[in-house]
């Protein structure tokens, strides 16, 4: 299970363009999916009903990232949901292939401070959205709805213009092969910003590796440790950590020679 390298640090898009007409979320009789844009900077809680983003254009800077959330719902159950971006291009057609589709899953927390803070986020159950899983599919319960993350990469040297594409959805509905499309736009402005020079610094706890090993333990030093911090370290490279505080257990081992 790998969980996607999506930047955090997305910037608040700002939302203009035809607001009476995209705030309706988009339907598919056939599908009975519906599919809407919310924020991308709005945590999606469980049990909580959030209004639609207003506007389905992201307007963003060459050299950084396009980033969309998706709330998928339906009115009968759906199995193994796919999510796929077809064609993002302009009317030139200059395209943007490159994209990363994640599925974003609730943890339920273990720890809660007392009292809260005034600007505490409180999920009623207790869950909270947090991994975003790309190699797997997503099936939803009758009225029960999913959360699908879109981040595209803008190179700094992209066309600057107005991209249009769309997400489109398959699974099961009783057994039959059904579809929905949800359709967006990217403003690509011709600013490109520079490389990012932000330190950020960060733990790891090698002996909670058995969470990225289907709760199965990792020794030490094995093959499956070594690919547990291949991982890890992939991921935070991914997300522009170049800080790195080791792990404040752990004994250095010199090698023979002494160099290492």
């Amino acid at each position: 299970m790998n969980i996607s390298p999506l930047r955090l640090l997305v910037n608040r898009t700002i939302r203009t363009l035809c607001p009476a007409l995209l705030m309706l979320p988009v339907a598919c009789s056939e599908s009975g999916l519906t599919i809407r844009v919310i924020d991308p900077l709005t945590n999606v809680l469980p049990g909580i009903v959030y209004p639609p983003a207003g506007d389905d254009t992201v307007r963003v800077a060459r050299g950084e990232n396009a980033v969309l959330q998706f709330v998928i719902s339906a009115d009968d159950s759906v199995a193994a949901m796919t999510p796929v971006l077809r064609s993002l291009k302009t009317e030139q057609g200059t395209s943007l292939d490159k994209a990363v589709l994640g599925w974003v899953r609730n943890v339920q927390a273990s720890h809660a401070y007392v009292p809260a803070a005034p600007d505490a986020l409180q999920s009623p159950s207790g869950e909270y959205p947090d991994p975003i899983l790309t190699d797997t599919t997503v099936s939803i319960a009758a009225g029960g709805t999913a959360l699908l993350w879109l981040d595209i990469p803008i190179p700094a040297d992209a066309e600057a213009g107005l991209y249009e594409g769309s997400v489109r959805i398959s699974g099961l509905k009783n057994g039959k092969r059904i579809v929905a499309d949800r359709q967006f736009t990217i403003q690509v402005y011709p600013v490109t910003l520079p490389e990012q020079s932000l330190l950020v610094t960060n733990w790891y706890f090698p002996d909670k590796f058995s969470f990225m090993n289907d709760n199965e333990s990792v020794e030490d030093d094995s093959p499956a440790y070594w690919e547990c911090m291949r991982r890890l370290v992939e991921t935070a490279s991914a997300y522009g950590q170049n800080v790195w505080l080791l792990y404040e257990t752990g004994t250095p081992v010199p090698t023979a020679d002494g160099k290492g």
